[in-house]
């Protein structure tokens, strides 16, 4: 775990200003504010399958929208919506991240780790100028980078 008297540097952008934000948050704003307003169209039969599928599409988009920190000695990995996840990574056990575009996809970070775990992160909020500024706080660190986005 990183100790907390580091200097971290997050690289994000904003999860609701964002078109992977604007996309994640839509549809649950959408419902909650038509709830909130009482619509007539919602009858008691409607509301749990509507809300279901803004609590799925919410879900499946948040994984898009993950950032990432950056200290002297660790990567940190967080998520916009699921707070609560949060990885801290020593650079020691760091092999090489890999900067990914997957098709229509997202911006991705793939991080190997000496175990020969690799893990993807999609990053859907990052402008083209945090990817370049985080790439070179990670060579900085003599960290092994690997750029296929070409910022």
């Amino acid at each position: 775990m990183k100790s907390e008297n580091e200097n971290v540097e997050y690289f994000k952008g904003s999860a609701f200003l964002s078109w992977r934000g604007l996309a994640a948050w839509s549809f649950p704003f959408l419902f909650l504010w038509l709830v909130y307003l009482g619509v007539d169209g919602f009858k008691e039969g409607t509301i749990t399958p509507v809300a279901v599928f803004c609590f799925l599409w919410l879900s499946f988009n948040s994984f898009f929208l993950f950032y990432f920190g950056v200290s002297k000695s660790y990567m940190i990995v967080k998520n916009h919506t699921f707070f609560w996840l949060n990885k801290s990574l020593k650079y020691s056990d760091i092999v090489e991240v890999v900067f990914e575009k997957r098709g229509r996809l997202p911006n991705s970070l793939r991080i190997t780790t000496k175990d020969f775990k690799s893990k993807i992160y999609f990053a859907g909020t990052l402008s083209d100028k945090s990817w370049g500024e985080m790439l070179t706080l990670l060579k900085k660190n003599k960290i092994k980078v690997r750029n296929e986005i070409v910022v």
